[in-house]
């Protein structure tokens, strides 16, 4: 297991080439509402980046959009209570 700085642009760099990843990441984040569940965001994560993410990638997005700001750390916080 690599160590992770919770940069979101350091993640994805490992992950895809796609130069828009952090955008779309947040966005789809931004349009979501109320709790959902956790394999159900990696599994549409991976779809707006056009990846199969593993649990420990979707897992490690999610930190990374947690850390990202005050806002997202309140919508994932959102997302995840169940």
């Amino acid at each position: 297991m690599t160590e992770n700085d919770f940069s979101l642009a350091n993640s994805l760099a490992n992950l895809t080439t796609d130069p828009n990843g952090t955008k779309k990441v947040l966005q789809y984040i931004d349009k979501q509402h109320g709790a959902k569940d956790k394999m159900m965001l990696h599994n549409e994560i991976g779809e707006i980046l056009n990846l199969k993410l593993s649990i420990e990638d979707g897992d490690n997005i999610l930190a990374c959009v947690l850390s990202y700001s005050e806002h997202y750390h309140d919508k994932i916080i959102e997302l995840i209570a169940s």
